[in-house]
């Protein structure tokens, strides 16, 4: 497997200066991860170079199968075999009462995990999502190039710690799209975070599924969409 970041010679040019300076600049690297469930090919997805188990387990819990056991997961190069899944038809029952956390917790955590993207401040090329307690432990962190991919890293993470994921909370440096919002529900965690900004379709799906929806997140701010019960403000 490659490593996560390469060095590569460019050119800066300075209109300010008027002149062009040689440079080594850090870039991202990336591959192209296959993904197997029972023989057949469901996706392909560009990805950083690392954690391609967890990226396995968390595409299929975000998309409601079952696993029995992880052995069952296996990774081959950029290839990723999963066998011995079933199709999970029941949807998770999310009630405000049972989770709540303070507000001034969420911040902190927001903090932290920009504290942590090391590769995004090397490169700018990279997407963060962290899984904490309601405390504001961090159970988990991923930064990808993806992503889509960062969501199923620390998913996969997170279920592989044994952590009821219904007493967490995720929080994403990306927009809020729809997709990973129902992921989101599938795997049951009860509210989510984002730096960016939200699809109308992500605020639909968090209404739909009672998931709590911030976003807009910066130091000091943010916008709470949907179930704002769940934040304690005092």
């Amino acid at each position: 497997m490659s490593s996560i970041i390469a060095n590569v010679n460019a050119k800066r040019i300075s209109i300010v200066q008027g002149d062009i300076v040689d440079f080594i600049d850090e870039v991202a690297t990336e591959v192209k991860v296959s993904i197997y469930i029972d023989g057949m090919l469901v996706n392909i997805f560009s990805t950083s170079p690392y954690r391609l188990l967890e990226l396995g387990l968390g595409y299929i819990l975000a998309h409601k199968f079952n696993i029995l056991d992880e052995r069952y997961i296996r990774v081959q190069g950029t290839d990723i075999y999963i066998e011995n899944v079933t199709k999970a038809f029941n949807e998770c029952k999310l009630k405000e009462e049972n989770v709540k956390v303070p507000k001034d917790t969420v911040f902190q955590v927001f903090r932290e995990i920009l504290d942590k993207a090391r590769l995004f401040r090397r490169t700018g090329c990279f997407h963060v999502a962290a899984i904490a307690k309601l405390s504001g432990d961090i159970i988990d962190f991923v930064e990808d190039i993806s992503r889509l991919c960062a969501f199923y890293k620390v998913i996969g993470g997170a279920y592989r710690k044994g952590v009821d994921l219904g007493k967490t909370f995720i929080v994403m440096s990306s927009r809020a799209s729809s997709s990973i919002v129902e992921g989101i529900a599938n795997v049951c965690i009860p509210i989510a975070v984002f730096r960016g900004a939200p699809t109308l379709n992500a605020i639909e799906v968090s209404n739909r599924f009672s998931i709590t929806l911030i976003a807009h997140m910066r130091e000091g701010r943010a916008n709470i969409y949907t179930k704002p019960e769940r934040i304690l403000y005092a």
